[in-house]
């Protein structure tokens, strides 16, 4: 028998999309599979929708998020991962569609490749015109020193992973943008190999609101989350203790990025979140004398918006 592939689903208010996502999954040619939709406290007719969906195959499983757990889609997932059974595991939106054979192809070639994920490609739709993106060196194994340079790329419906190899990995609760790039960078800092399938796999509709879509007119919101990404990979990866050949390069860049747009937002008097990690880190790493010019460039930052050239040095 085929093994059992888990697919797990975040929602919240999305009832009036959600059904085609779910009829993609129905439809797929792999059968063994398990649907695990997690429901954020949903105010709109979603666990109506989802029980209609699972009253009819029992392989879609609802959970509401435990209101013990933090609210945000990074928990769902999280949470919906420790109630999964499936050998694979593969995260999705509950506002993308997978193409039939998503599951088939993907199974078929993790097997063959003998990698302990894979990377599909996915396609974006906003209502009118498709597409495509360019996801970089995808004829090399995806390493991480290629995904932190932004040599690589992969989101959320494209990984497709060994169970067994996501025991210590989790979804960082505290991101609500570029959760892919946090998650990815420690999945790969385990050493764990993976290859592309070069197949577009996933529609994503770009048409529905988003936090991408919010921030694409709100330059405050993508500088903090940009940030907030960068720094919080950073503190992340520290954590993991990664012996990756890259490491060094990786953490210089995030850190170069993380003083950067921690400077942004000292520029317009935007609260820094995880200071005191930024300022650890850049103590430990780049020792007093550029800890000291970044923190005078914050303060000059704060105070006339001037003070690029002494952050510029605490970075370098």
């Amino acid at each position: 028998m085929e093994p059992l592939i888990s697919v797990i689903i975040p929602t919240f208010n999305r009832a009036s999309i959600i059904g085609s996502t779910i009829n993609s999954i129905i439809n797929q040619t792999y059968q063994n599979w398990e649907c695990i939709i997690i429901d954020d406290l949903s105010r709109d007719y979603t666990y109506e929708l989802i029980q209609f969906y699972a009253e009819k195959d029992s392989r879609i499983i609802y959970f509401k998020r435990p209101q013990n757990w933090q609210k945000g889609a990074n928990s769902c997932r999280n949470y919906g991962l420790d109630k999964s059974s499936g050998v694979y595991v593969n995260w999705f939106d509950s506002d993308d569609i997978m193409d039939r054979e998503f599951l088939d192809l993907k199974y078929r070639f993790i097997t063959k490749s003998n990698c302990d994920f894979i990377v599909s490609k996915t396609m974006f739709h906003d209502g009118g015109a498709y597409r495509n993106i360019d996801y970089g060196l995808t004829k090399q194994k995806i390493l991480l020193g290629n995904f932190i340079l932004g040599k690589q790329i992969c989101l959320t419906p494209d990984l497709f992973c060994k169970s067994e190899t996501l025991q210590n990995i989790r979804w960082n609760h505290n991101l609500k943008s570029g959760q892919e790039f946090n998650f990815v960078s420690k999945y790969l800092a385990t050493g764990v190999k993976g290859r592309y399938l070069e197949r577009l796999l996933t529609t994503a509709n770009t048409q529905y609101e988003s936090i991408h879509s919010k921030q694409i007119n709100d330059e405050k919101a993508r500088i903090k989350n940009k940030y907030k990404c960068y720094i919080l990979t950073l503190v992340d990866l520290s954590k993991i203790g990664c012996k990756n050949q890259y490491y060094e390069t990786v953490q210089n860049h995030l850190l170069r990025l993380s003083v950067s747009y921690a400077f942004q937002l000292a520029v317009k008097r935007i609260y820094i979140p995880y200071y005191v990690d930024l300022a650890k880190i850049l103590f430990r790493y780049n020792g007093f004398k550029k800890f000291l010019t970044f923190n005078l460039s914050l303060f000059i930052a704060y105070c006339n918006g001037r003070g690029y050239q002494l952050m510029d040095k605490s970075r370098n």
